[in-house]
């Protein structure tokens, strides 16, 4: 037997071997717990003003419509953000950008609560969509960093939830915010927290650990986190991983011949499954309304749906963590054709379109939170915040399109069942294209 079989620790493992060795320790779950957090508040924020609108409009006297600018404007600036400034966190680290990101959420959501015109109105709302845009890639890339591989897709899908978990708690709070203070305590609120957390980043997130090994130049913050991290290993059976990074947080490099086949498999599917989800969450109280239901059953329709993409998205992302990427998506959106058609078969009245809803929202809304934690897997540490940030904002196109276009169908005259069956072309798409280019979305060996 030889020294080295008698010795498996002498064999030098990378970074990555090393998170995927070991079990979840304190310090990862410190990190999957604050990241889960500033998704959290992102949903939050992303929810504030479509909640203060009718208070704002009655308080300034003009129509809702008038405040439409200012909703989109926190999109537009996420969408920017997420494509353009995000990828700093590739270069400079995941923490200082999350930090600034947050301080920058925290002081523009804060500031809102002063704002007497729409136009300052929509000019803070971009800015807070800017951090928005900056956090949310980074934050997500961090979670995955520190994931081992098999159990990556499950934690970063959790991660994903939390917006849907802040969208909820801002809905919990703010008519009591705004019955006792009006309309600016929302954005107080939502403004307190993002400072609150940014300092809690600053004293207790750690550094991603395979982008420091990265840069020889971090080589001393690198030692000493490990030290925190696995005191029991030595540095030296940790193999160095430096190589250059001079593309580090590039957008070019997503469009290079090594990536740019992922990159776009990745985007179509994204954009796809976000032309889905923000159809029916627009339209879907609508469509429900008008197939009979109350209108308070119409609005509870939205928590049958978010309920099952939760649920949904959980499986999913176990079954990408065993490997099973693309039968698991495949089928999902298979299921989500089948469930639209169902619509078009059964009485709206009774126990059936309850539970089809819960089956549309696991494979649609589950589907999509899967497709993100696939990316999260795509690219190598010091492309994650630029590719998960460039997806984002390509998926805006979806996103903006499937709210437009079922109003369109509506306009038309299509019946609410029969707009719900033909989101089975759409899901089809998704599962073809999955189905053409699976080999473009297996993970990059790097990452």
């Amino acid at each position: 037997m030889t020294a080295d079989a008698a010795n498996p620790r002498s064999t030098p493992l990378t970074i990555s071997g090393l998170i995927d060795s070991r079990p979840i320790s304190a310090i990862q779950w410190r990190v999957f717990l604050l990241c889960g957090a500033i998704v959290l508040l992102d949903g939050y924020d992303l929810q504030a003003l479509g909640l203060a609108v009718p208070a704002l409009a009655r308080q300034w006297s003009l129509p809702p419509s008038a405040l439409g600018w200012a909703l989109s404007a926190s999109l537009v600036g996420l969408g920017l953000a997420s494509a353009f400034l995000a990828p700093i966190g590739d270069r400079l680290g995941r923490r200082p950008v999350l930090i600034g990101g947050l301080l920058l959420i925290g002081l523009t959501s804060s500031a809102t609560a002063l704002a007497t015109t729409p136009t300052a109105l929509g000019a803070l709302r971009f800015l807070t969509g800017a951090g928005l845009g900056v956090c949310q890639a980074n934050s997500m890339a961090l979670a995955a960093e520190w994931s081992p591989r098999t159990r990556r897709a499950t934690l970063v899908t959790l991660m994903s939830c939390q917006v849907g978990v802040g969208a909820m708690l801002a809905s919990l709070i703010a008519p009591g915010l705004i019955g006792r203070w009006g309309w600016p305590a929302i954005f107080l609120a939502g403004g307190f927290g993002p400072l609150a957390l940014a300092m809690l980043v600053w004293a207790l997130l750690p550094e991603s650990l395979p982008l420091l090994a990265l840069d020889e130049r971090h080589a001393m913050k690198l030692v000493s986190l490990l030290r925190r991290y696995a005191p029991d290993v030595d540095r030296a059976q940790v193999a160095a991983e430096s190589r250059p990074i001079e593309a580090a947080g590039s957008i070019r490099a997503l469009i290079e011949p090594r990536h740019l086949p992922r990159s776009l498999a990745f985007w179509a599917t994204f954009s796809v499954a976000a032309f889905l989800v923000y159809l029916l969450v627009s339209w879907l109280p609508v469509f429900l309304a008008g197939s009979g239901w109350s209108r308070d059953a119409s609005v509870r329709g939205i928590t049958w749906l978010q309920g099952g993409g939760i649920i949904g998205a959980l499986v999913l992302a176990r079954c990408i963590d065993r490997g099973l990427t693309v039968p698991a998506l495949c089928t999902a959106y298979c299921i989500a054709g089948c469930a639209g058609i169902g619509f078009s078969l059964t009485s709206p009245a009774g126990w059936v379109w309850p539970v089809l809803l819960c089956v549309l929202g696991a494979a649609v809304s589950g589907g999509m939170f899967g497709v993100l934690a696939v990316g999260a897997r795509l690219y190598p540490p010091e492309l994650r915040a630029a590719g998960l940030g460039v997806a984002a904002a390509v998926a805006r196109v979806g996103a903006i399109l499937g709210p437009l276009i079922g109003g369109w169908v509506l306009a038309a005259g299509a019946q609410p069942s029969t707009v719900l069956a033909w989101l089975a072309l759409p899901a089809g798409c998704v599962a073809l294209i999955i189905g053409a280019l699976h080999r473009r979305l297996r993970p990059d060996p790097a990452g």
